[in-house]
């Protein structure tokens, strides 16, 4: 009987003619032939498919899935590392593993800028193994940056906030930075979403609005996200305590809403921004 095993030198392919003799004590002889052939192993054939451009960021989760073309039915499948510092056991990391044809990481795990992956294929009975390998370069976001503000106490709708962002830093490949400006709100439920104070990004690193409403005296987030060229963000915030608006003894609120008005619609106008005049008028 001929059998390859895996792990141990095998005869190399082609026919071969196996003879066993068996001889008895009185000299009698007899032999008898088989004649082999020896094919050679497929092993599966095994491409990574790339779904996006070269360049992969941070804040996104990443996606790999391997096509596999082969004749055998019992494959195990394996994602691997060849080079990067991730750990594809943690659930935290990969939460569907990794003996899939598709690899998902979650977003913001891939901290290095350059990672290579590796897909491997092999066949139970046969031990045949197809594999390949991706390099993903991860675009990591801007850093060290710090959001301010001019005061640290405003009144609600009559004193102007001025934030201002500084010491991010970034690879010069990833320059200009631009910047959202938000206002975090707390939800009944205890959620917060980021109210934007701003329609679009822009190219300057700071932002001037009058302290919004509130119906007392509440410390309020402010947030700032700085985007690269590449749109991956990192955020800094910074807190202000916005007090209630105080009318004079006596005075309406439609009368202390249109002063309010007066006094502040001409910056806005000034500005020319519509939007927050909108808002303006709004929290009026």
């Amino acid at each position: 009987i001929y059998s390859k095993i895996p792990n141990e030198t095998s005869l190399p392919d082609g026919t071969f003619i196996f003879s066993c003799n068996v001889s008895s004590q009185d000299g009698r002889t007899s032999k008898a032939n088989t004649e082999i052939e020896i094919k050679p192993t497929p092993i599966p054939i095994v491409s990574i498919k790339n779904t996006e451009s070269e360049i992969h960021n941070f804040d996104k989760p990443l996606i790999l899935t391997a096509n596999v073309k082969s004749e055998y039915s019992d494959l195990i499948y394996q994602w691997s590392l060849v080079e990067g510092n991730i750990d594809l056991n943690d659930k935290n990391v990969a939460p569907f593993g990794t003996n899939q044809s598709q690899l998902y990481i979650e977003s913001k795990k891939l901290n290095e800028t350059k990672y290579t992956f590796k897909f491997t294929a092999r066949s139970q009975t046969t031990n045949a193994v197809g594999s390949a390998q991706i390099i993903k370069k991860i675009n990591l976001p801007p850093k060290g940056g710090k959001l301010f503000s001019n005061v640290l106490e405003a009144i609600s709708l009559q004193d102007t906030i001025k934030l201002t962002t500084s010491g991010w830093m970034d690879v010069s490949d990833d320059l200009p930075l631009r910047y959202s400006f938000y206002q975090v709100v707390e939800l009944e439920n205890g959620e917060t979403i980021d109210q934007p104070l701003h329609p679009f990004p822009q190219s300057k690193a700071e932002f001037s609005f009058i302290a919004p409403t509130v119906d007392k005296d509440t410390n309020m987030t402010f947030k700032v996200v700085a985007f690269d060229n590449k749109n991956a963000g990192a955020s800094a915030t910074t807190t202000v305590k916005i007090l209630t608006f105080q009318k004079q003894q006596n005075e309406t609120n439609e009368i202390f809403a249109e002063k309010l008005i007066n006094e502040n619609l001409q910056q806005l106008i000034n500005e020319g921004n519509f939007e927050r005049i909108l808002q303006y008028i709004d929290n009026v």
